[in-house]
């Protein structure tokens, strides 16, 4: 026969250990009719396979075309060949002329361009003038005179538009020309001196 032995145990804590032992055993011996049921469902409600990606366009790498420009991250468009700033080398070379515009003292050179309005057009004596308005004056601009804060000098006079050559620093420092274009303000008549 066997006996099971336990020292220290009274039979009162036997039954009890071994009716907890039991227990636990039973409760894995359940039915699994509820398992497979929920398995059932899970397989059911499992959403469609994901389409697969359609392949994308092939790589085309784009030609560099900017190889025989200058390297904008060279030393020497920092550093002239002698180690002197570019920037004192452009004020020496493409400066405008600050004391000749002193020496003009126009009104038209004090106003910035955004704040200049076209709002004429005129032809005296074969010479084609534009009139100009800033705050409350009226003014006739010709090509070769300068106006704008930047050394504007105005290259053309139209019928519609006004275009400026301005002379302006870049971020290097360099003065460079930007074309600026002032368009007629409103329909004004083209009036003709015969």
């Amino acid at each position: 026969m066997l006996t099971w032995s336990m020292p220290g145990l009274s039979t009162v804590s036997r039954c009890v250990l071994l009716s907890l032992l039991l227990f636990i055993i039973s409760g894995c011996a359940t039915d699994e009719a509820d398992i497979y049921t929920w398995m059932q469902n899970a397989v059911t409600r499992t959403p469609p396979p994901v389409k697969p990606i359609p392949p994308g366009a092939p790589y085309v790498p784009t030609p560099y075309l900017a190889a025989n420009d200058p390297d904008p991250f060279r030393q020497s468009r920092l550093y002239g060949d002698d180690g002197v700033k570019v920037e004192i080398v452009a004020k020496l070379t493409g400066q405008p002329d600050f004391k000749a515009k002193e020496a003009r003292n126009n009104i038209l050179e004090s106003y910035p361009l955004s704040s200049i309005k076209m709002v004429g057009y005129l032809v005296l004596n074969n010479k084609v003038m534009a009139a100009v308005q800033v705050e409350n004056f009226l003014k006739q601009v010709k090509v070769g005179d300068y106006i704008g804060t930047d050394f504007g000098e105005v290259k053309r006079v139209e019928e519609h538009q006004i275009t400026v050559l301005e002379k302006v620093k870049d971020v290097n420092g360099e003065w460079t020309d930007r074309t600026v274009f002032i368009p007629m303000k409103t329909a004004a008549k083209k009036l003709q001196d015969n």
